[in-house]
């Protein structure tokens, strides 16, 4: 506590009283993420479509999965198998005769090239003696190409689309999502009214892993929704 003269009202001195009390001032600090949206595509010119049969992607689908397995058992018997259904498998087979047999299983492709070749040696001591093999071929993971955009347009005007692309599969596998064509997000113009079909495609990567090592395939999956073109009206 201090004390300091100063005058007063009437002209008269008075004592005028200082009290210091010390205290604290907290600060709480909020800190909010800062948020940086990704920049939108660069935008391409628009497709023009004169003709109902114009693409709006020059892709076509091509898929590359199991089509077959041949088990030479080693005994004279040969067994096919068909479809993807059994791309995972199993076979039971029962030997008569006493030896050793070499067993072998091939997959193949769609296109008729070679997935895996697998092989066994198996001993049967004496028959009859059954024998019971596992093998496993590629499978192809669900992929859907979604075209977004109109149902109902005017000609004269581009319309935008966007594309998405869900994959799904087995755990030993690796999808990427390698190229969409015309893009990820594009325009189109219609010159005359009718129905058209707009489609875009997506190109994947699957990678299989097997103890041998790894397959390869590149699949290409097509999408498509259907557009009502209007002309304009005019009003005078």
């Amino acid at each position: 506590v201090s004390l300091r003269p100063v005058m007063g009202p009437g002209g008269s001195w008075e004592q005028e009283h200082t009290v210091t009390v010390p205290y604290t001032v907290q600060f709480q600090a909020v800190y909010s993420p800062l948020r940086v949206s990704e920049p939108p595509p660069p935008e391409t010119d628009p497709i023009r479509v004169v003709y109902r049969n114009k693409r709006t992607t020059q892709r076509h689908e091509d898929r590359t999965y199991h089509e077959r397995w041949v088990w030479d058992m080693g005994d004279g018997i040969v067994k096919v198998f068909e479809g993807q259904e059994h791309a995972h498998m199993g076979v039971k087979h029962m030997y008569h005769q006493p030896g050793t047999y070499q067993i072998q299983a091939v997959a193949y492709d769609n296109h008729g090239r070679i997935i895996r070749n697998l092989s066994w040696v198996k001993r049967v001591e004496a028959g009859p003696q059954p024998v019971r093999l596992l093998a496993m071929s590629i499978i192809e993971p669900d992929v859907t190409v979604t075209v977004r955009g109109p149902v109902t347009w005017v000609t004269g005007r581009p319309a935008t689309f966007s594309v998405e692309v869900e994959t799904g599969g087995l755990s030993h596998t690796r999808r990427e999502v390698v190229s969409v064509d015309p893009g990820v997000q594009f325009r189109v113009f219609w010159e005359r009214p009718g129905f058209f079909t707009v489609q875009a495609a997506a190109t994947v990567r699957i990678t299989y892993e097997f103890p041998e090592g790894v397959v390869t395939v590149t699949n290409t999956y097509v999408g498509q929704t259907t557009v009502r073109v209007l002309a304009p009206a005019l009003v005078q």
